[in-house]
């Protein structure tokens, strides 16, 4: 209890809940969800207390009035002998919480607004009250969980609007501009904030951003809402396009006042943040507080928290050779309708169909491609079209199964946009999705990075900056990464995907399957989404259920490679020999050219190959663990630190029953961060070498590292 009185004790339930102490989160009995739930709804009702009748009813309403009253009272026990007797004062029959003993960052908020400190009301707001936190059979307290957090959601808008219409009342272009692209973020389909949000840009002399802003609201509102866009942003919209350009002068802005006269010249990255509990809570604070910070000293927090890697320039020296002259348009045919063009389409008209068409599958891929030579050819130099392009060619090996030389081009495509425009987001993020699919991920984690020094909203960037760290086995990182894509694109399906994938990296199945049910629910075809459950089912064990997602997946993309080889991988866990030839067969088949030069038509070369050893044809089986070798061996004398690719070199070695070799390969890929336990404990192909003291090591020492961090998403 001494050492009590000389310790500040938090509750923290923006974004999440956890307790928090001077040296981190607690743990414990107060820690409990009942019990977290407890000062979540004591928080909320401050200064005002709670009667003992009504906490029963919120959060034990199946247990009888005793056990209810005996619940709650050891619940306030726990939470007392944790922080401190005067954490929460009964006053007869009511209970409420002391700020003085336990700080809050919902109370802190709440006084911000009302004394109209805006700035420090949108600091305190780290996410989504009490986000991704539920409590079984408790349907009177989900009610006033979903209430309570539309009701936060909204002051919080509210406090961004403030801040916007303050800035731009004074003058502060820039800073006017951060806190309407915050609103906006926040709040995708409100066609007031994206007019502010394009004029604010206009002011400044973001014209090409301003309308792209008004293209992404009528995507979201067209495609999210099946409904029209409102005709003012379009009209706005059309009215930059045809205008002339105003001079902007130059800005000297320092300062934005607030109507209170406060000072809140930008959003306010906070005190470093710990683990939270209850995840996403945790990430989500660290996304959100990722997401305040503007610009360059977004860049420098990043790079501080996240690596050691400090801003630099542009890296050269493992970039493919620069053009000599100015690129042309790559050639290739158009031959489909360009309808819904002006006649005489402009280079952006081009780009904003490209977005509209880009996704995973060959005809859209096909026809953003015409679209973007389109648009270069009415605009040679512009940077973004390059961008998109290299985007376009970048994805195509590994998920429609183009041959690896594509690469080549995504790259040059990239450093194109980027020479065109140095101080655009664009080039960078596109150089780190090529860097990323060729498993080069050292240069995909600086790309992004050069990338979100320049544009600290751009999404893309941190999800390739997520996925750099995902594939070295740095889970907890990559889904704080991930979460904060998210809250930037809250609308995009494969970014949540990708959370899914993240959770279930981490053992933490039930969170996986939330988010692949929530993207299915919208879109039951979603391809990532179907991979994700029938990966999360085998992880389970549930071959049925594996199966049937599988199933679903060749069902809706027959000629995909990639949903093909997800299907065979399903197979090659369960043995299903036959099922393995047909489907990786076929994936192999539909990849052009030498079927081992793409990743997706690899691994299922390299199935197949496992396939024909398992029913003893050695000759086919060497054939096609030749192909997979040849493309993997030239992937890392390229410069690819990738360690999935190691990893199925060595399950190739030890198919063969080269275990010296595959030991030595999995340390090596272990060492560069390979931590999909579930693969060493399950590959079939590793069958030869498990019980050997070195793999057993490899796979004790692999399983604590993922223990770990699973623990962290627990706690």
């Amino acid at each position: 209890r001494q050492a009590r009185r000389h310790t500040m004790f938090s509750l923290l339930v923006f974004g999440g809940i956890s307790l928090e102490g001077d040296a981190g989160p607690l743990s414990g009995r107060a820690t409990q969800r009942h019990r977290l739930a407890l000062l979540a709804l004591l928080a909320s009702a401050h200064p005002r207390g709670l009667l003992r009748e009504k906490l029963v009813a919120y959060l034990w309403p199946e247990r009888g009035p005793h056990h209810a009253r005996n619940l709650l009272n050891q619940a306030v026990h726990a939470v007392r002998s944790a922080v401190g007797d005067g954490a929460i004062i009964s006053a007869g029959d009511e209970l409420r919480l002391e700020p003085a003993v336990l700080g809050c960052d919902l109370i802190a908020f709440e006084r911000a607004m009302a004394e109209e400190h805006f700035g420090r009301a949108v600091a305190c707001y780290r996410g989504l009250f009490l986000d991704g936190f539920f409590l079984p059979d408790a349907g009177e307290f989900e009610r006033w969980l979903d209430v309570e957090r539309r009701r936060l959601a909204e002051r919080y808008r509210r406090a961004l609007e403030e801040l916007a219409r303050a800035a731009t009342v004074a003058g502060s272009g820039r800073a006017a501009v951060e806190w309407w692209r915050r609103l906006a973020a926040d709040d995708p389909y409100n066609a007031d904030v994206a007019l502010q949000l394009m004029r604010a840009l206009e002011a400044v002399g973001e014209r090409a951003a301003a309308i792209e802003t008004a293209r992404v609201y009528a995507v979201l509102v067209s495609g999210d809402l099946d409904a029209e866009p409102d005709p003012a942003v379009l009209a706005l919209a059309e009215r930059m396009r045809t205008a002339p350009v105003p001079r902007v002068p130059p800005s000297s802005e320092t300062t934005v006042v607030s109507p209170s006269g406060r000072i809140p010249t930008a959003p306010a990255p906070g005190p470093r943040r710990t683990w939270r509990s209850a995840v996403p809570a945790g990430f989500a604070m660290v996304a959100a507080a990722l997401a305040i910070t503007i610009g360059a000293l977004a860049y420098n927090r990043l790079a501080m928290s996240a690596t050691p890697i400090a801003r630099r320039p542009a890296p050269r020296a493992n970039d493919a050779p620069a053009p000599s002259r100015p690129l042309e348009p790559p050639a290739g045919r158009d031959t489909a309708d360009d309808g819904g063009l002006p006649d005489d389409p402009t280079a952006s008209e081009y780009l904003r169909r490209a977005y509209a068409l880009r996704d995973f599958s060959r005809q859209g891929s096909r026809e953003a491609e015409r679209l973007l030579r389109a648009a270069l050819r009415a605009d040679s130099n512009n940077p973004v079209a390059w961008a998109e392009l290299a985007k376009v060619y970048g994805w195509r090996s590994p998920y429609l199964g183009a041959p690896a030389s594509v690469w080549d081009s995504a790259l040059t495509f990239a450093q194109r946009a980027r020479d065109l425009d140095p101080a655009s987001a664009a080039g960078y993020t596109a150089l780190s999705v090529a860097y990323g699919h060729q498993g080069r991920l050292a240069l995909e984690e600086r790309m992004a990075f050069e990338a979100v020094s320049r544009d600290s909203t751009d999404a893309l960037a941190y999800r390739r900056l997520a996925e750099s760290y995902r594939d070295r086995g740095r889970f907890l990182m990559a889904l704080q990464y991930h979460l904060l894509s998210v809250r930037l694109r809250p609308t995009y399906r494969t970014y949540q995907t990708w959370v899914g994938h993240t959770y279930r990296d981490l053992r933490a199945y039930v969170r996986a399957e939330q988010w692949y049910r929530r993207v299915l629910a919208l879109e039951p075809s979603r391809l990532e989404a179907l991979e994700g459950m029938a990966g999360l089912y085998l992880r389970l064990g549930i071959a049925d259920s594996a199966r049937h997602y599988a199933d679903l997946l060749v069902q809706h993309y027959p000629h995909e490679t990639v949903a093909l080889a997800a299907a065979a991988t399903v197979s090659h866990f369960l043995r299903d020999v036959e099922g393995v030839r047909r489907l990786a067969g076929r994936a192999v088949e539909l990849a052009p050219g030498a079927p081992a030069r793409a990743p997706n038509t690899t691994l299922a070369t390299t199935m197949l190959g496992f396939a024909e050893l398992v029913t003893g044809d050695t000759a086919r089986a060497d054939a096609l663990f030749a192909k997979s070798t040849a493309f993997l061996d030239a992937r890392l004398a390229s410069g690819a630190d990738s360690p999935r690719w190691t990893y199925e070199l060595a399950s190739i070695d030890a198919a063969r029953g080269h275990s010296a070799a595959a030991l030595d390969e999995l340390e090596r890929a272990y060492a560069l961060g390979f931590r999909w336990l579930w693969m060493l404990e399950a590959d079939p192909m590793l069958g030869g070498i498990r019980g050997q003291p070195r793999f057993e090591a490899l796979v004790a020492r692999t399983r604590a590292d993922v223990e770990a961090m699973r623990r962290r998403v627990d706690d």
